[in-house]
């Protein structure tokens, strides 16, 4: 659209020129900028990116081939998954491995699903390749069942009132627990040094075999300990020292190796003994109160 001239034939002022145009030229010019500015922009956008693209192309054509090459440095990928190697089982060392494993992994359940045991939980066992096996001789204390070359278990009875003392530490064990700072003192099974159970004890300590140690909080209760080691025998004194170990994942244990470990593993296990031994107390003298 042209200005429309004055009267006296002089052009209209410069910013009068638009002055003519009707409010729908403006809308139209409105849209029309509206509608060409998004493409205006994608068309920019790949200008620049095709500019980029042959700028590279130039600089790869004309470089010069007899330039000298440096080596890429090697750069770690921050995320990259190692590959864990197995850690070895204890369990494989020795005889009897997995069925010992399997022992200690379902007495593990049991003592966190109950807490203290029975004597009908320690006969009632685990079971292993469709056979039931006890975890504990319900008259001995020292057992090693049929199917292992290994003892798998020791156990100490608290006396009921009145009940015959078969061995000398039915009631000093508990006493001599909280006493003792690194080993636990485990009388033989009767004085003959040489006799079977005693000398399952012996090679459990020769080829530290990790044992199962239910220890009597009350008359037919138990609390399990596990895994301990057999760390001396003594003919002359009849009597083995235990010491406590941890266990570090399904199928691996860690065996005390210093005085540190020992006096830390003793420390768990006299506060175990102290709530169990409480509370049972606490629930014999409920029942008799009822």
């Amino acid at each position: 659209m042209r200005d429309k001239p004055a009267a006296n034939g002089t052009p209209a002022p410069r910013h009068r020129r638009f002055e003519c145009w009707d409010a729908e030229d403006a809308f139209i010019l409105k849209g029309l900028a509206l509608l060409l500015t998004p493409l205006l922009v994608k068309l920019l956008s790949k200008a620049i990116s095709l500019h980029s693209l042959a700028v590279n192309v130039r600089f790869s054509i004309n470089a010069d081939a007899t330039a000298p090459t440096f080596p890429r440095r090697k750069t770690k990928t921050r995320w990259k998954r190692r590959t864990r190697i197995p850690k070895m089982s204890v369990f494989d060392q020795i005889p009897d491995g997995e069925l010992r494993a399997a022992a200690f992994l379902a007495l593990g359940r049991l003592r966190a699903e109950k807490g203290v045991l029975t004597a009908d939980d320690l006969q009632a066992g685990f079971e292993f390749g469709g056979e039931r096996i006890p975890f504990a001789n319900s008259r001995r204390g020292i057992w090693k069942p049929k199917r292992m070359q290994r003892l798998l278990s020791i156990k100490t009875v608290h006396p009921k009132p009145g009940g015959k003392i078969w061995y000398s530490d039915q009631y000093t064990a508990r006493e001599e627990v909280y006493r003792a700072e690194e080993h636990v003192t485990y009388a033989f099974q009767g004085t003959d040094p040489a006799s079977f159970d005693n000398q399952w004890l012996r090679e459990a300590m020769l080829n530290q075999v990790p044992l199962i140690y239910f220890f009597g909080v009350a008359p037919g209760r138990y609390e399990a300990l596990f895994p301990i080691f057999i760390e001396d025998w003594s003919a002359a004194s009849l009597s083995a020292r235990v010491a406590v170990g941890r266990m570090a994942g399904a199928g691996s244990v860690v065996v005390p190796s210093d005085a540190g470990d020992r006096r830390y593993a003793m420390r768990e296990v006299k506060q175990r003994l102290h709530q169990a031994s409480f509370r049972e107390a606490i629930l014999s003298a409920y029942k008799m109160l009822r």
